[in-house]
């Protein structure tokens, strides 16, 4: 769903966790690598705002190809 996704974007992204969540289970496991990797954990940071802001404007993609479904008092304003 869009709202897990954004929740664990937004408090566990740098771990990969929306990652983990919507099925890209190697990004996710690369993130998290990186994250534990203190001299690359500024990338992943970068990486889980580039996420949440596909998330929230609905450019965030499934592994099958799908969008996740906004809900409706956003969808009003993006797309």
């Amino acid at each position: 769903s869009w709202l897990g996704a954004f929740l664990f974007c937004l408090l566990l992204g740098p771990f990969g966790a929306h990652r983990f969540y919507t099925g890209y289970t190697g990004s996710a496991i690369l993130q998290a690598l990186f994250t534990i990797m203190v001299f690359s954990a500024p990338i992943t940071v970068v990486w889980m705002i580039v996420d949440l802001v596909n998330i929230v404007i609905g450019n965030f993609k499934t592994p099958n190809g799908e969008y996740l479904q906004q809900p409706e008092f956003l969808s009003k304003y993006f797309k």
